[in-house]
């Protein structure tokens, strides 16, 4: 009874949570998680059959296979209680995302659509929220007692992904026009919002589209090699190349305090991962204490010239690079899952073009911009930010190119 009760709601329960996504977030920042716990809970419930030919799917193995990774490294870890509860999570958080991606899988065309319209009405809403908290001197945030940082920036991050399905959606509603003037419009309002890594990871998302929309293969194929390469140096090219003396040097050019130290971060954490390359030393243990807590002194040049000391430890929480993190936790296993995670969404991608190649490429460009210097990669809201925007746009997907 309870399950032919769930199936008749489920296309509901698609639409709040598409609604929801960007104005909840707006006051509860983390609230994906809820959402996609819902929606990824009827899936499982009302989508049995279809589970197994979700989780077969060769992206789906590959993010299995890197969670299962993590898992196994509990056994070598310097924090093999964090790692455990960790693991718990992400395997939680992806049988969640897949009965969510079986659920939308199972709506029909019309009503994906219908999907994509209340997703698109939610960013609206979130445009109305952040105009009015913005001229009225930012009364919610004082309310709840958040620096700008806590309160705007997982919204912000929600934002410059979420425009890439509604995009998709106003393209095939209206036109391209339209779709263009929404992303262009989205990108404004993050301009006013204490959050610079979501309005650089939208417009390169905007430009790297841009360029697929006219040459899809060839971006596609290119991104493919160099996101590889890119992932499976980086930590060696980071030790090589950017020393304290190369950080004090670009620090000559910009002086913005968190980039700054950003680059210190990135330039420790590459000392560390040469030390532990093959295995990593565990999932989740950035955070640790004996991996990257002490206490380090750098400095920042301000634009006025004045030196200011950095106070920090080693690694603050994580490494605010997705590729960093893995090598560093889950050594070279972790970080060529990664790599083929990657090459795996642009293969899928490449089977398209025109719009499709422009949102698509879009939609992976200003993600991988925001996880690779913003975010620690393993963070319950972003992962399921990620499973509910991907499988929207995933499923609004015709199985011909176009």
């Amino acid at each position: 009874m309870s399950q032919c009760l769930f199936a008749k709601h489920q296309r509901t329960v698609v639409f709040v949570i598409a609604f929801l996504l960007c104005p909840l977030s707006f006051f509860v920042p983390r609230s994906a998680t809820w959402l996609l716990t819902i929606g990824g809970l009827l899936g499982l419930v009302v989508c049995r059959s279809r589970i197994f030919e979700t989780v077969k799917s060769p992206l789906s193995l590959t993010i299995l296979a890197l969670i299962l990774w993590g898992g196994l490294s509990t056994f070598w870890s310097l924090d093999p209680k964090g790692s455990l509860t960790l693991f718990s999570r992400l395997f939680g958080s992806y049988i969640l995302g897949i009965g969510w991606y079986s659920l939308l899988k199972t709506q029909p065309p019309n009503d994906i659509k219908v999907t994509q319209f209340y997703l698109f009405l939610g960013i609206s809403l979130t445009f109305v929220f952040l105009t009015m908290d913005h001229f009225l001197g930012n009364p919610w945030q004082e309310l709840c007692l958040k620096t700008s940082a806590k309160a705007f920036v997982p919204i912000a991050l929600t934002l410059s992904i979420a425009v890439w399905p509604a995009m998709l959606w106003l393209h095939m509603k209206y036109n391209s026009y339209l779709a263009i003037l929404f992303a262009l419009s989205t990108l404004l309002f993050l301009s006013f919002v204490d959050c610079d890594t979501a309005p650089f990871g939208l417009l390169a998302g905007i430009i790297i589209g841009g360029v697929a929309y006219f040459a899809p293969k060839l971006v596609g194929r290119t991104a493919q090699f160099l996101s590889v390469v890119i992932i499976l140096s980086l930590p060696f090219a980071i030790h090589s190349f950017l020393s304290v003396d190369r950080i004090h040097q670009i620090n000559t050019i910009f002086h913005n305090f968190s980039h700054i130290h950003r680059l210190y971060v990135w330039q420790n954490v590459s000392e560390k991962i040469q030390e532990h390359w093959v295995r990593g030393y565990g999932l989740d243990t950035s955070r640790h204490e004996d991996l990257g807590g002490e206490k380090k002194t750098w400095t920042v040049t301000t634009i006025q010239g004045d030196v200011v000391p950095i106070n920090s430890k080693a690694i603050p929480m994580h490494p605010h690079n997705a590729p960093l993190q893995w090598w560093l936790e889950l050594g070279v296993v972790g970080a060529a899952l990664g790599a083929l995670l990657h090459f795996q969404c642009l293969s899928y991608l490449s089977r398209y073009k025109g719009i499709i190649a422009l949102t698509g490429m879009g939609l992976l460009v200003s993600s991988s911009f925001i996880a690779w210097i913003n975010l620690g990669f393993w963070q319950s809201w972003w992962l399921a930010v990620l499973w509910i925007l991907g499988g929207l746009f995933i499923s609004f997907l015709p199985d011909r190119k176009t």
